[in-house]
């Protein structure tokens, strides 16, 4: 509220400034009925195969695997999940 007075120069009420706030929220982030509308399609999302694995051969000195799992967001953009070197790929490792 002192904000408001020094830089408009003038008054509101704490009961303005809260009504004020609580209208700009929901201009941003929409109404809680809209956020909820959006769930829906999230889970959509969720439940889409987002994981996918690879192996790359390692020469040289210290030879091995690299294998990896990557996950998929929604912009179809690649993150790394895990990743690990073995001596060879088998059920052990």
């Amino acid at each position: 509220m002192s904000l408001v007075r020094k830089h408009y120069s003038i008054d509101v009420t704490r009961d303005q400034c809260y009504k004020a706030k609580n209208l700009a929220n929901e201009r941003i982030q929409g109404s809680i009925e809209e956020q909820y509308a959006k769930l829906w399609d999230y889970c959509e999302e969720l439940k889409r195969t987002m994981v996918g694995f690879d192996g790359a051969f390692i020469k040289g000195q210290h030879p091995g695997q690299l294998l990896s799992a990557v996950g998929i967001d929604a912009n179809n953009g690649m993150f790394p999940i895990t990743f690990v070197v073995v001596e060879t790929e088998s059920r052990d490792t």
